[in-house]
């Protein structure tokens, strides 16, 4: 299993932020979590002894995205990239997203460069392992808006589409560093502890 549903707040979004549209495709980092997050989830996270890294906040203008990038999520882990083990996911709109894992054993890997982490904001924070031809799925699923946040396994390969009813997507992703949550296991461990609804 690559994802759980968790039972925590539907919207994780501080009533303060603003959730802006910056062009066809984009996504931001804010490692200011305060300013983006609620305190409820914050609260959330405390009672785990977690603190997120940053939060990843996704936007499009199209509302049907039916070609989803096979990858494995990175993170600038001490200089070195590092597969990401988790993720929390919110869809903030009435969206469906249909999400697939997949075996990429016989798959060429293509990794970021090393010289990429000095790139330009936000790359230079955030990277994924992108594949050739020829993989397999696993695992796939899909769901609307009103059934996440989900724990979202990220260091397998895996790719999203989406529909939405809404003018623009936005989905908001919690991340968590390295030396808190190393690997897939520890994070079904610790959500574990707050009631995780089972699929």
């Amino acid at each position: 299993m690559n994802y759980l549903k968790l039972n925590l707040p539907k919207n994780p979004i501080n009533n303060e932020f603003v959730l802006e549209f910056n062009g066809d495709d984009f996504w931001h980092i804010y490692t200011d979590v305060e300013k983006v997050l609620s305190k409820e989830i914050l609260e959330c996270f405390k009672l785990l002894d977690l603190h997120p890294a940053h939060v990843v906040i996704f936007s499009s203008k199209n509302p049907h995205r039916t070609n989803g990038l096979l990858h494995t999520d990175l993170e600038n882990h001490l200089g070195d990239w590092k597969p990401v083990s988790c993720a929390i996911n919110w869809e903030l709109n009435q969206t469906i997203s249909m999400i697939e894992w997949h075996d990429t054993s016989n798959c060429v890997e293509y990794w970021p460069t090393t010289s990429s982490l000095e790139s330009a904001y936000p790359l230079n924070y955030l990277q994924a392992i992108r594949y050739s031809i020829g993989s397999v799925i696993e695992e796939e699923i899909e769901l609307d808006s009103k059934e996440f946040p989900i724990l979202f396994r990220t260091n397998k390969a895996h790719s999203i589409t989406y529909k939405t009813t809404d003018t623009h997507r936005f989905m908001a992703s919690v991340r968590f560093n390295i030396d808190q949550i190393e690997s897939w296991e520890k994070a079904v461990s610790i959500f574990s502890k707050i009631n995780i609804v089972l699929n």
